[in-house]
């Protein structure tokens, strides 16, 4: 058995590959501490003696869970003085703890570290472990160049991008057996909003991208609708429309006929109505189009 403080660095060391100086800063420990719960993870058999991972990192493999990455944040500047003009005079982009802070006159931007994510069982807990992230960051970032960036009562930042991934979620894995992946594109703004990928190191996992509504998006159909449709094998909706047409052939015509020029396209489903049927179809058609 494991509990749960190991099962957490696990993660973050086997699956996410942070170093032990990472993990004890994300975790607010101690290097010394991390090295103590791997090298008991060590004794269990979950990690080799170098401290890497194995094929098999706890017994059964790990339970589905949330990682939340390629985080983008705007923060319009409240206040600032000469130390922070002075820092942007000497070069306006940083790198802080892994971190990519670019600096302009009167805001700046946040680009989270590739290597750095939030991992945890349920979406809400994930959220809360990036904004603490966030709020010690900008609290560095406060103290170093004299500016405010957080105040009650302003609404001057903005999430602007992030990527919220369900790992080792199932169809995730059976993609992984074919090496094939998906990536579905909006109708209306034509972004990518959602894909199926396994490239990037052990992770086998469906993410929802699109840079505004990556959040909802995951909330929608990740506890929902793919587990709902991997389980139960739902009929597709070509399939419910048939199930309509055969059990109210006019309601289904009238539901697709949407102008006059629709009523060439269903000749065939109206030839094979019966009589009382066609009749009724024509008076709708007359109030409808006065045809």
């Amino acid at each position: 058995m494991t509990s749960n403080v190991q099962n957490q660095i696990l993660k973050l060391y086997a699956i996410d590959h942070l170093t032990v100086k990472k993990i004890a800063y994300k975790r607010k420990t101690t290097v010394q501490a991390v090295y103590k719960v791997l090298k008991e993870l060590r004794k269990k058999g979950l990690i080799n003696k170098g401290l890497k991972s194995t094929t098999t990192l706890l017994p059964g493999g790990f339970n589905r869970y949330f990682r939340l990455h390629g985080l983008q944040w705007d923060i319009t500047i409240i206040d600032q003085g000469n130390i922070y003009h002075n820092a942007r005079e000497r070069g306006n982009i940083i790198n802080l703890n892994s971190n990519t802070i670019v600096m302009y006159k009167d805001k700046i931007e946040i680009y989270l570290g590739k290597d750095i994510s939030f991992s945890s069982e349920t979406l809400e807990e994930t959220f809360i472990q990036a904004f603490s992230y966030f709020n010690d960051l900008i609290y560095k970032l406060e103290t170093r160049y004299n500016i405010t960036l957080i105040k009650n009562g302003y609404h001057n930042i903005s999430l602007c991008s992030g990527h919220l991934s369900e790992v080792n979620n199932e169809m995730a894995k059976d993609l992984y057996l074919t090496k094939d992946y998906i990536t579905i594109y909006g109708t209306k703004d034509k972004k990518a909003w959602f894909k199926i990928d396994y490239s990037k190191r052990q992770y086998k996992e469906a993410e929802t991208i699109h840079p505004k509504r990556f959040k909802e998006d995951a909330q929608a159909i990740f506890s929902t609708y793919l587990n709902d449709l991997r389980d139960n094998h739902p009929m597709t909706n070509s399939q419910l429309q048939e199930m309509i047409y055969l059990s109210n052939p006019i309601l289904y015509i009238k539901r697709n006929i949407r102008d006059f020029n629709d009523i060439m396209k269903y000749e065939e489903e109206i030839r094979a109505l019966g009589y009382d049927d066609r009749n009724k179809l024509s008076d709708w058609t007359f109030e409808r189009f006065g045809t």
